[in-house]
């Protein structure tokens, strides 16, 4: 489990913690630039993960790979952003939405078809020729982006940021192992906050701030941010677990518990572009609302989960699940984007 974990820490660490960095990026360089440039690390990391020969090797590609995967998000929301006028990018963050969330939903079916017909490195070498395809159409078919030259990169603040949440995730996801107590968690702690005061510090003082604070005072861009990062929270952290209970506790194989998650895939993309139009019509708050209600129900139906659970069962809670998401992500977005 140790190593599982790591395998998905190694990719989570960079890919959260470079987000900043890589938009100011696409700000310099053009959202466009960045976008294909982490689409082919991305691609050429994920064969490297097909051929690894150690969980070593493994979690080192896992870290290159997470990096690419952070140039591609939020320049994709910056060329969403730049395509489609306002009264329109509500329902089109809606859809980009529902097929991120239909990916990331789908690789627990998709991988464990793979897994149990063929061999686990398919996973990653499936992934390539459909990388490939999206690398020749993110060259041809998404328009040249802006950019500003004189947009500059606050470095010593993306490495106090990427310190921080590093340092944050790692005692986070070692604590019960080596003691909460333990000096080396404790440190991992300290070291943490310092860095974010530190990181808030240079923020406030330097001219172009990896993350402009005052964007906070806004209400709409704070109060967004703060639900999105709950909605996320229970998201992955539900997405994480599930699989490893069907597996372990209802002793499922691979194919059955990938199909046992399908209601939240389809839930998810089928009320994406719905909560994406309501917000272009009513606003974000009702359709945002809906969602996170929605969200907070599954959870508590969750938390009675147990062995005697049935595929009816699981059916109704991820149907919740799935709709709160999919009401909830894109007017979040398109709350914070507008």
């Amino acid at each position: 489990m140790d190593s599982v974990v790591w395998v998905s820490l190694g990719y989570m660490l960079p890919y959260g913690s470079t987000l900043p960095m890589t938009g100011k990026l696409g700000d310099q360089f053009g959202a466009k630039t960045m976008y294909v440039g982490g689409l082919i690390l991305f691609t050429v990391t994920t064969l490297l993960c097909g051929i690894a020969t150690s969980s070593t090797e493994m979690i080192i590609f896992r870290i290159l790979q997470g990096i690419g995967a952070g140039m591609l998000l939020p320049n994709a929301m910056t060329i969403v952003a730049e395509t489609f006028e306002a009264h329109e990018r509500g329902q089109a963050l809606g859809v980009w939405s529902a097929m991120a969330a239909a990916g990331s939903a789908l690789g627990p079916t998709v991988g464990g078809y793979l897994i149990e017909r063929f061999d686990w490195r398919s996973i990653f070498f499936s992934v390539g020729p459909i990388c490939v395809i999206g690398i020749i159409l993110a060259l041809t078919v998404i328009p040249t982006s802006r950019r500003n030259p004189e947009a500059t990169v606050d470095y010593l603040g993306s490495v106090l940021l990427i310190t921080a949440i590093s340092s944050l995730l790692v005692a986070l996801n070692q604590g019960q192992k080596e003691g909460w107590n333990s000096l080396y968690i404790v440190s991992l702690f300290y070291m943490a906050f310092a860095a974010f005061v530190l990181f808030l510090a240079v923020e406030f003082k330097v001219k172009n701030p990896m993350v402009d604070m005052r964007l906070f005072t806004n209400m709409n861009f704070a109060v967004a941010n703060i639900v999105g990062f709950i909605t996320f929270v229970a998201f992955y952290g539900g997405n994480f677990l599930l699989p490893f209970f069907m597996k372990s506790i209802l002793h499922y194989n691979s194919i059955t518990a990938g199909i046992m998650l399908l209601p939240l895939t389809a839930a998810m993309v089928i009320f994406s572009p719905i909560g994406g139009r309501l917000a272009d019509r009513f606003g974000s708050q009702l359709p945002a609302f809906t969602g996170i209600s929605l969200i907070a129900c599954a959870l508590y139906l969750l938390d009675t989960i147990s062995a005697d659970y049935s595929a009816r069962d699981f059916f109704i809670r991820l149907s919740i699940f799935g709709i709160g998401l999919g009401l909830t992500m894109s007017p979040l977005t398109n709350c914070a984007v507008s």
